[in-house]
């Protein structure tokens, strides 16, 4: 048998069907072998094993340091969630309870390790054409360890136009950098308008999901009126969205009620979800975006003193005009440990189990 015979021999099954074998959830290290099997498998296998990247505060370092190549061509998926799982302390401020780190020098390592990578990450996302879920978190980040917004927007500005579902969830972000020797960041986070950049990307958007600290209308059109927050002004033109169908808005933690976060109007210390509200109406028409049929805006509210303490997830349908109150079940007490939150019959039955 010549060497063409045993090529032909070596693997009779279809591409079809080695990729169906890929992708049955074999872990990453036995993927990566199979990159190294031959030629024929490694298109096969790389696409799978790049296809979806999910990084995390330990690993996105390491990714980011190592070359792309064509690697990052193949990416279709990519999370990125930011989180810290060292001690931590309360303190309060008057703002009332915050988390901070340690403030030792282990974790400022880390954290001018972690802005580091972020600078970085923009440049990675160029290069993923084919680029079509990006999501962002960060979950409970000690305030000493927050990130810049600015590096948000850039990461933001980046994303490929191949993408049409972008998840921001990033309630620890900051304006003014804590870090006095990086000027960069204070001369540029003080001017980092973050509805700008989403805005920029709403044409090409199927899902848009969002939490952010700050929020306005500029997120869905041009003209918002500071001065007049609640009216939409003539001058508000609303974004052009033709393949939007899904848009949820969070602007409140469901947290425990000592660490809560809620959503502030940009540049104003009042909650967006009036004047949000109202200019959305003017967004969600057919003009503008065509193929909407989902636009929510959920918060989450507090209701009861001590063991009745309950707390509500308030979801606004805008699209509908109507709004649907639930209890939320979470895994913290609101009040005593060994009472059940309890709901009032006023309120509709369906549960929204928050893990």
């Amino acid at each position: 048998m010549n060497s063409k015979d045993q090529r032909v021999h070596s693997s009779p099954l279809s591409n079809e069907l080695l990729l169906h074998i890929f992708e049955s959830n074999l872990p990453p290290s036995t993927l990566s072998q199979c990159t190294l099997c031959c030629k024929r498998w490694l298109p096969l296998a790389s696409s799978v094993l790049y296809g979806r990247i999910s990084l995390t505060t330990h690993t996105l370092s390491r990714w980011v340091e190592s070359p792309s190549g064509s690697n990052d061509v193949m990416i279709k998926a990519f999370s990125l969630t930011i989180f810290h799982d060292g001690p931590i302390t309360r303190q309060r401020t008057h703002r009332g309870w915050v988390m901070q780190a340690l403030d030792d020098a282990e974790t400022m390592d880390a954290r001018r390790q972690l802005h580091r990578s972020l600078k970085k990450l923009p440049s990675r996302l160029a290069n993923m054409v084919n680029l079509r879920y990006f999501s962002h978190s960060s979950i409970m980040v000690p305030t000493n360890l927050w990130i810049p917004k600015t590096y948000i927007a850039s990461i933001i500005d980046h994303v490929p136009r191949a993408c049409t579902f972008l998840d921001i969830n990033v309630m620890d972000t900051y304006d003014i950098a804590i870090d006095p020797h990086d000027l960069t960041v204070t001369e540029h986070s003080e001017q980092t308008h973050l509805c700008i950049s989403i805005r920029r990307l709403l044409p090409q958007l199927r899902d848009l999901q969002l939490r952010l600290p700050d929020i306005c209308p500029a997120a869905f059109g041009c003209g918002f009126d500071p001065d007049r927050p609640s009216s939409v002004a003539r001058g508000f033109k609303p974004a052009g969205a033709p393949c939007l169908e899904q848009c949820r808005i969070q602007v409140a933690d469901c947290a425990p009620p000592s660490f809560s976060q809620k959503t502030r109007l940009c540049g104003s210390p009042i909650g967006p979800v009036p004047v949000l509200a109202s200019h959305l109406r003017a967004f969600k028409s057919p003009k503008n975006a065509p193929k909407l049929r989902e636009l929510w805006m959920i918060n989450f509210k507090i209701a009861g003193v001590g063991p009745a303490t309950t707390l509500f997830a308030v979801h606004r349908d805008v699209v509908a005009n109507r709004r649907r109150v639930s209890p939320v079940i979470t895994p913290f007490a609101l009040g005593n440990d060994t009472n059940p939150v309890h709901e009032p019959a006023e309120v509709t039955r369906d549960l929204l189990y928050m893990a």
